[in-house]
């Protein structure tokens, strides 16, 4: 169980995780794009280009003005959702986390570091 976490995820709940795009990157034709959710180490749930969107996002810089970026943007279902595990305290291999991967037209490839998601659980099980 870590001290802190970038995200929280509530299952059974639609999501958005926003991936703004590194300065390298603002401009480059993406040909691949991955997400790769991870929890009890291995994979949960997998997203690729075709499932995700790439959108201009305002993104809040440190001397308190705002610049549009490009972003990739996932979305995920309810259904997807709960294929997470709540966070358990006593299970330290129980964090989720998620992992962006991209593919440029010149072949260029980044990927970001692990964004850790707190997962809560809800009281209704399933989709509504």
């Amino acid at each position: 169980m870590r001290d802190y976490y970038d995200a929280v995820l509530y299952r059974g709940t639609t999501a958005t995780n926003v991936f703004v795009l590194a300065d390298a990157l603002q401009d480059a034709e993406i040909t691949a794009c991955y997400a790769t959710y991870w929890q009890h180490e291995k994979t949960v749930l997998e997203k690729s280009l075709a499932d995700m969107s790439i959108e201009r996002v305002t993104v809040k810089l440190p001397d308190g003005t705002a610049e549009n970026k490009r972003a990739v943007v996932v979305n995920l279902t309810q259904a997807e959702t709960l294929q997470f595990e709540a966070n358990n305290p006593a299970d330290r291999w129980g964090d989720a986390r998620v992992q962006l991967r991209v593919k440029t037209a010149r072949g260029e490839a980044a990927a970001t570091r692990y964004v850790y998601l707190k997962v809560h659980d809800v009281i209704k099980e399933g989709v509504i």
